[in-house]
């Protein structure tokens, strides 16, 4: 693989920090709650209720975004949350074109997406640029620029998701 399909990749991974979530979770962890009937004050509160969000993304379940990112960020979901959140992955497409998956996060037709603003030229101009080529000078640099762009593209452009 060439230098410059490489950084491409790497540059495409650090939009995963830009990765489309509309997640919500209810309960409160377990905090303890005034409780009037037993008259003790206190009693635990009830568990947080189990739920599935899907995941929508447009690569290959071969591909190693999917087997060696997405695939262990959704075990270790499930594991860091004692099982009451289950993150379904759906590769290929299956739920969402590459170019609609945004919406269909912003509609609730999945509940979390993997999106590159390539697949919706001039939706996002400000990360758009960081798909630019001959850029950056390191694979370093463009994670850093990604990361400092990070609260910028919550701000202006994914208002809706974030």
């Amino acid at each position: 693989m060439s230098t410059k399909v490489k950084k491409f990749f790497l540059i495409m991974l650090v939009l995963l920090v830009s990765v489309t979530m509309a997640v919500g979770c209810g309960g409160d962890g377990g905090a303890v709650v005034d409780d009037p009937e037993n008259g003790e004050g206190e009693a635990p509160a009830p568990e947080a209720a189990s739920m599935e969000l899907h995941l929508n993304h447009f690569m290959s379940a071969m591909h190693p975004l999917h087997t060696n990112v997405l695939e262990p960020f959704a075990a270790d979901v499930l594991e860091a949350t004692e099982g009451r959140i289950n993150i379904i992955i759906h590769p290929g497409n299956a739920l969402a074109a590459p170019g609609d998956t945004y919406d269909a996060v912003v509609s609730g037709v999945v509940d979390m997406g993997f999106v590159l603003p390539a697949y919706t030229a001039g939706r996002f101009p400000m990360a758009q640029i960081l798909e630019y080529p001959f850029l950056f000078s390191s694979a370093l640099q463009a994670n850093l620029t990604a990361a400092e762009m990070t609260p910028m593209l919550r701000e202006h452009e994914f208002t809706d998701t974030m």
